[in-house]
């Protein structure tokens, strides 16, 4: 395990309920590593065992063990006790907490670090009223009633919870949970805390998994870690023992996780856990506690269990062979057990015949039997037997009367109690923790009469006059007087009266202005005095001079209106407008004609935009006509009013959006609209029916292929035969990795189909809604939660344990996107673990297009180390009279005559329509014995746009006609095309 010391620990009870048993009895044990304290009904402390460091608290320290219990003095009335490993505390009546012992790291909170031994108990200062305490290895918690944790002593390794780790913490400090604690405890090197919900809080080492965050190691939880605790996530207790954990849940079960090299978590293996785990066989419980390396449980009767180390009879089955035990143990005594404590290698129990019970290791007396012994002791011996000193309750407010004693005895008779804390046994209102009133009496029996100001606090009205009047309630003399909250001071423009003399804020109010018109500025003919901000209808500047017009004010701006608009004493200076001649009437001027005045003159405008101010129907804004004449001013003619139509090729009644020409009338050839997608078939246009053919048959937007009319498939990821319903996609045919049905529950695994085996993995294999019914698998670690483990470790059950899977396949288990069947990709890793990198290459096999021109552009995507990467299909050649780019220059069949007798360019111009075109020829050709010897290939072009192309003979139009005329558009600019008479086309600059 680790050379520090053990932790002592008194046990954890139920939520709710006291460490008492029936009668209101107070009695507790707790047990150090060597030492035993035990809490008596009055209030008292004894102790016995190793006392080297002062932990008896007896007012010294002595190497030589104490064995039989010994008073410890100096101490108020006690209700809580704790115990350390060489320390103890106390939890007195009041909620102050008292410490004595080794104080090496500063776990007595006394604000110092000594080796000196303090064998006196100390009252810890800074801190509120406490409600329970706890001591680990040499660190200290405490519980206040607002549900903070204090901590302090050794922070090695962040036991405290602070947030920081290494340091030693000799005075209080506050660590708070979102919900408030209502319980806590202290293992050796680490500490946990039960919330208001019932969820289980931890923090400290972590070395072998004793937070129960699903890690073990050097890493340490520095601040409070909400510990998962599954389904029954409620929990009534927790406990901590040298280096493991546990919690008892709302159903009564017991769960527990971190070291378990002796068997003390009682899972029925050696095989520590770093996340909580149901301990099996146990139910009931309602009480635990935690050795160094056992753990003991206590139900409502009193039954006790034990398991774990038993190498010096910790274990107390009264078994002589010292086996460990790795699953929980009924022990035959003590029987009827009121509270149980385990220290490193030693145990105590109260039973309800006022007994305590002791057994284990004595090397330093700690059993308190009288003697000191290497000896094992694994059978629970009687050390002490107690009587209860009892006290008439005659008031019946649960606190007795310290003149009317009774007893000693070990049953509590009705009317009697423990305790003799009662300071009034007449009244029933007076009583330890009443609440106190304002009435003369000590309520609470703190021995302070109306201590706190009781009923105190409220306002109250003192009759004085001003500021003087405000009082508040005080407990004086039993009654509630009003105190006057503040004397009078000196006067201030606050509207209150601050010196008490019944005047307001005399010789200091303010002077406003009266706005009329909301500018601003007041006018100095109309004031009024106050404080603060100025009356409604007042401002604190003056100086307006019209105050009847918000606009007219200092600083505004001065208009061209005849009026001194900003108060500064002229009128329109610097502001009056230019103005120009409207001859025409229309609204806008000439600029060549202009004059200065405040308002426009009878035939001028303020602008100057009119391009013919003869005309009234031309200028700016006027709506341009197709009439050869700038309508609107803008400098341009016609412009924007001719209409684009588009040309319809196929004929479908639907033109080519990429064929476009302006006119004011439609051309022949050509549409308004421009939807159709493929203009060289007349079947695909808008409104088609769609067809499954991988074309967009209907030209819908956005563009479609197959919408309607694809059939669903699932993905089959794992090629098992059964796709996943929520995964799908729609194709003609099935793609690969898709299947028509959707009845897997698992497609990562291909194993996991309907109709498969069910084997005991954690996963319902045949898809039926069962899991690992009847059957014992072995479970392997999966880290990445993937749902892939790895080899080791491993751990037998029938259903996974959290973080583990039923299959060990995973490749890389530090990363859940690596594992097997899931597709691979192309990155250089074994992403689906079957041996091999970038296999099946993957992304690769789809069409791409390498970038470059003609048949060099065609190319097809494979994977290599470098990733996905497009290939060429077919390498540049020389050029050859095949209408193809052969050498991927952007040029076909450049340099070639192909089939052409060289010839002349000229040009022509020949009449067509209303239009002038030009045609150019390039080459002679000749078609046949049935054509004239002389015939040229042409081009038609208008404006930028290529017309048409035509075999002619000069001066006989359609001798030589190419029945296959086709439509092309240029690249912007005049283009020298080459067409033979079969249209094959040879680019010369496009």
């Amino acid at each position: 395990m680790n050379e520090e010391g053990p932790l002592g620990s008194a046990e954890s009870e139920l939520l709710g309920s006291t460490l008492e048993p029936t009668g209101g009895v107070g009695e507790d044990v707790a047990a150090g590593a060597n030492h035993t304290l035990f809490l008596s009904s009055d209030g008292t402390v004894w102790a016995w065992g190793q006392n080297s460091y002062g932990q008896l608290g007896n007012g010294s320290s002595s190497t030589t063990p104490q064995a039989t219990p010994m008073q410890a003095t100096g101490l108020p009335t006690i209700k809580a006790i704790a115990a350390g490993a060489y320390h103890s505390l106390a939890l007195d009546t009041a909620g102050k907490v008292w410490a004595w012992g080794q104080n090496s790291y500063g776990q007595l909170g006394n604000g110092s670090i000594t080796t000196t031994p303090q064998g006196t108990p100390v009252q810890i200062g800074g801190l509120p009223t406490i409600t329970a305490i706890a001591a680990g290895l040499a660190h200290s918690l405490a519980l206040d009633t607002n549900g903070v944790i204090w901590v302090w002593g050794n922070n090695s390794y962040g036991q405290l919870g602070t947030g920081s780790s290494g340091n030693n913490q000799p005075t209080p400090a506050s660590v708070t949970l979102a919900d408030g604690a209502v319980a806590l405890v202290a293992g050796w090197h680490h500490s946990m805390a039960l919330d208001t919900n019932g969820s289980v809080w931890s923090w400290g080492r972590n070395h072998y998994g004793q937070i129960g965050n699903g890690l073990a190691g050097a890493t340490n939880q520095l601040t409070p870690y909400q510990v998962s605790l599954g389904v029954f996530s409620s929990a009534t207790a927790v406990m901590a023992g040298g280096a493991h954990s546990l919690a008892l849940l709302s159903n009564g079960t017991l769960k527990a996780w971190g070291y378990n090299g002796q068997g003390q978590l009682g899972l029925g293996s050696t095989t520590s856990q770093n996340l909580p785990q149901a301990v099996p066989g146990l139910n009931g419980v309602q009480r635990i506690a935690a050795g160094g390396y056992y753990t003991l449980a206590m139900n409502a009767t009193g039954t006790v269990w034990s398991w774990g180390q038993d190498a010096q009879g910790q274990l107390g089955d009264g078994d002589a062979s010292a086996t460990n035990r790795i699953s929980p143990y009924t022990l035959p005594s003590p029987s009827g057990a009121l509270a149980i404590a385990t220290g490193a290698y030693h145990a105590a129990a109260l039973s309800a015949d006022c007994r305590v019970w002791t057994w284990g290791s004595n090397n330093t007396a700690q059993l308190g039997n009288g003697t000191s012994d290497t000896n094992r002791h694994p059978t629970p011996g009687s050390i002490l037997a107690w009587s209860r000193q009892l006290y008439f309750d005659g008031d019946m407010d649960g606190y007795g009367d310290p003149w009317q004693p009774a007893g000693p005895m070990c049953d509590v008779p009705p009317g009697y109690v423990t305790n003799k804390a009662d300071c009034d046994d007449f009244d029933p209102g007076v009583f330890p923790g009443a609440a106190e009133l304002c009435n003369g009496l000590d309520d609470d029996c703190s021995g302070e009469v109306d201590d706190g100001n009781p009923e105190g606090g409220d306002p109250c009205d003192t009759g004085l006059a001003g500021e003087c009047g405000y009082g508040t309630l005080t407990c004086t003399g039993g009654a509630l007087l009003c105190a006057q909250d503040q004397p009078p001071t000196s006067e201030v423009c606050d509207g209150l009266d601050n010196d008490c003399d019944v005047s307001v804020d005399e010789g200091v109010l303010l002077t406003f202005y009266r706005d009329a018109d909301g500018d601003s500025y007041g006018t100095s003919g109309q004031t009024t005095q106050g404080c603060g901000a100025p009356p409604a209808g007042y401002v604190a500047i003056g100086g307006d001079c019209n105050d009847a017009k918000a606009n007219i004010k200092p600083g505004a701006t001065e208009v061209c209106d005849g009026v001194d608009n900003n108060c500064a004493g002229g009128i329109d200076e610097g502001v009056k407008n230019t103005y120009y001649r409207d001859a025409d009437g229309d609204g806008y001027g000439n600029p060549s004609l202009a004059t200065q005045a405040c308002s426009a003159p009878a035939g001028y405008v303020t602008n100057s935009t009119d391009c013919n101010d003869a005309n009234a129907n031309i200028k700016p804004g006027a709506t341009e006509v197709c009439d050869g004449v700038d309508n609107n001013c803008a400098g341009g003619i016609d412009e924007g009013v001719k209409i684009t139509y588009y040309r319809d090729a196929d004929g479908d009644g639907y033109g080519n959006p990429s064929l476009t020409t302006l006119a004011c009338s439609v051309p022949a050839g050509y549409r308004t609209n421009s939807t159709d997608c493929n203009d060289a078939n007349p079947n695909i246009k808008p409104g088609a029916t769609e067809v499954c053919d991988g074309v967009d048959n209907d030209c819908d937007i956005p563009p479609n292929i197959d919408e309607g009319v694809k059939n669903t498939y699932y993905r089959d990821a794992d090629g098992d035969g059964y796709g996943n319903l929520s995964q799908t996609t729609q194709a003609c045919s099935a793609p690969a990795g898709y299947v028509a049905n959707s009845t897997d529950c698992d497609d990562a695994y291909a194993h996991i189909k309907p109709g498969a085996t069910e084997v005991c993995d954690g996963i319902d294999n045949n898809c039926a809604g069962g899991i690992d019914e009847g059957v014992k698998i072995t479970y392997y670690r999966d880290a990445d939660n993937d749902g892939y483990g790895t080899t080791s470790p491993t751990m037998q059950a029938c259903s996974a344990p959290g973080g583990y899977v039923a299959n060990s396949t995973d490749c890389n288990d530090a990363n859940a996107s690596i594992k097997p069947g899931v597709a691979e990709v192309c990155d250089g890793i074994d992403n689906n673990c079957n041996g091999s990198i970038n296999e099946g290459n993957p992304g690769g096999g789809q069409s791409c297009n390498t970038g470059q021109s003609g048949v060099c552009a065609g190319g097809t995507t494979s994977c290599t180390l470098m990733g996905v990467s497009c290939y060429q299909n077919t390498q540049a050649s020389a050029e050859t009279c095949n209408g193809l780019d052969d050498d991927c220059d952007g040029s076909v069949d450049e340099g070639l005559c192909c089939g052409q007798q060289a010839g002349q360019t000229s040009q022509m111009q020949v009449a067509q329509s209303t239009y002038s075109h030009y045609m150019y020829h390039d080459n002679w050709c000749c078609i046949g014995s049935s054509c004239p010897s002389q015939c040229f290939e042409g081009t038609y072009y208008y404006s930028q746009y290529k017309i048409n192309e035509s075999c002619y003979w000069p001066g006989s139009n359609g001798s030589c006609y190419d029945p296959d005329a086709t439509w092309f558009v240029t690249c912007g600019s005049w283009v020298q095309c080459t067409f033979d008479c079969n249209d094959t086309c040879v680019p010369g600059g496009c």
